[in-house]
């Protein structure tokens, strides 16, 4: 027997070096492939149980895209749990006399970021208002006299990363969430080149309907094989909008996701018109609340307007609140949702400090990464939760190490659910050489941007020994090779580390 054992131990040994050197051959031979060359990159795979299968300038800090919503998933679902909703609330000013009320009401946001999404697990538009309306029929409100507003006062505003590109804060992916969202803030236009190059682009408002917007788009049709390089751009202040550059004559339409400035008065017109449709007439239709506090009913009048009433001169009728957080971080993982991200990173700070300044979450993500004891000052940079800023700074070693100790947790096997599987949302063609019952197996979030591409998460065995499960982190930057010469590559990898 006691030989037996030693054959066995002497075996596993075997295989683990052999599953090693394989790994260990498959990263010298893509060192010296083109489209690596002159790319910084790095990746470091280990078991849960402590063997290293390979490491590669694991130490080295590079920026890290979409990768960094696996921080922000963990760190949120650590502090605020898997059941933590966000809540909408609405309220009044004035009094209600006879089924009338004489006075505002008021749409309270609470930073719910699937407010009309059409992220899967949101709730659906039409259903949310039936709730929202329901709360005004148990209230016995028949008509309201005065106006409909969307109030986004109690995060702060909608300020974005100081770090984000001025290009990116035009479209849907650089969208700020505040107190009060609709559509994840954003503005779908439909596309059209024109048949001859040079003429004007036709550029259509779909969705949100936004009749309080002047658009002055001014882009034309470009040459065939220019593809699309359109932009877009929005007045801060006023509802100015303008799609710009050139769409080439050889596109098919498309709809362009770009962001839209003024959720809170979109979310009050879209309730107005809700409740007028379903017999709730209302008086003075809807505003928003301007950041001078004061009611802007007229897109036009940026400070004009009556003082909006503060939290303690209305009456909370009731609210609503969103799916649970474990399925909003789901949809945030799968579809890599920069907006879902900064939400629940605002919520974070929100929630631990009162605040839901990026400057308070950030520290309450430190503060967070600290409790599971993992050191941040001079490891790692954080500027953002969704990892649109290339100020974020984190090496393969770090993630290894977060994702390690969020295996440890109690949420692990909720945590690890979040993350996509090869063939799943921006994993959808990843891997595609690689066995099904592998790839069943990995569970990954990718991160790209140009120059970028990032991947980490899990592999879990076959054999179902916890410690046999494979953390890892390949990051690579700096990398000009089209993604033809780039893909195949990071699946040689990517396979190599799974199949150990």
């Amino acid at each position: 027997m006691k030989r037996i054992l030693l054959l066995l131990a002497a075996l596993t040994i075997g295989t683990t070096a052999l599953a090693q050197s394989s790994l260990k051959t498959t990263i010298r031979q893509v060192q010296g492939d083109a489209a690596l060359r002159g790319a910084t990159w790095g990746v470091l795979a280990v078991r849960l149980g402590g063997d290293t299968l390979a490491a590669y300038n694991a130490e080295r800090r590079m920026v890290p895209a979409s990768n960094v919503k696996v921080i922000t998933a963990g760190t949120a679902l650590h502090a605020l749990g898997a059941d933590y909703r966000f809540k909408t609330d609405l309220a009044y000013s004035g009094k209600i006399v006879g089924g009338v009320l004489q006075g505002d009401l008021y749409i309270v946001g609470g930073g719910d970021p699937t407010t009309a999404s059409k992220a899967d697990c949101a709730t659906p538009k039409e259903q949310l208002f039936a709730q929202w309306k329901q709360i005004l029929d148990e209230a016995g409100i028949r008509s309201i006299e005065g106006t409909i507003i969307g109030d986004g006062r109690g995060w702060g505003g909608r300020v974005p990363c100081k770090d984000w590109s001025g290009e990116d804060l035009a479209f849907y992916y650089g969208a700020a969430p505040g107190a009060l969202n609709f559509y994840e803030n954003a503005q779908d236009f439909t596309v059209t080149p024109s048949d001859t190059v040079g003429r004007p682009v036709q550029v259509t408002p779909f969705f949100p309907d936004s009749p309080w917007m002047i658009f002055n788009h001014a882009a034309v049709t470009g040459d065939r094989g220019s593809g699309d390089q359109l932009m877009y751009s929005v007045a801060e202040a006023g509802p100015f909008g303008r799609m710009y550059g050139k769409f080439a004559v050889d596109r098919k339409s498309k709809v362009e996701e770009c962001v839209n400035q003024f959720p809170e008065y979109t979310c009050a017109y879209y309730f107005h018109n809700y409740l007028v449709g379903n017999g709730i007439p209302v008086g003075n239709a809807f505003a928003e609340i301007s950041p001078y506090g004061l009611i802007r009913r007229d897109m036009f009048l940026y400070d004009d307007g009556e003082p909006a009433a503060t939290m303690r001169e209305m009456t909370r009728l009731g609210g609503t609140q969103s799916p649970p957080l474990i399925q909003i971080l789901g949809e945030m993982m799968k579809r890599s949702d920069n907006f879902f991200a900064e939400a629940v990173l605002k919520a974070l700070g929100q929630d631990t400090y009162g605040r839901a300044g990026l400057d308070s979450a950030l520290l309450a993500e430190k503060r967070v990464l600290g409790q599971l004891g993992l050191k941040t000052d001079g490891v790692i940079q954080l500027r953002d939760g969704s990892g649109l800023a290339r100020t974020n700074y984190v090496s393969p070693a770090f993630f290894v190490q977060f994702l390690r100790t969020m295996a440890r947790q109690p949420e692990y096997r909720d945590y690890r659910l979040t993350f996509p599987q090869p063939g799943q949302g921006t994993l959808v063609s990843r891997m595609p050489k690689a066995d099904a019952s592998l790839k069943k197996r990995v569970y990954m979030k990718s991160g790209s941007m140009n120059g970028v591409r990032c991947f980490c998460g899990y592999v879990t065995p076959a054999d179902g020994r916890n410690e046999n499960t494979i953390v890892f982190s390949l990051m690579i930057n700096n990398a000009t090779a089209t993604s033809a010469a780039l893909n195949p590559v990071i699946d040689q990898l990517l396979q190599a580390i799974a199949s150990q």
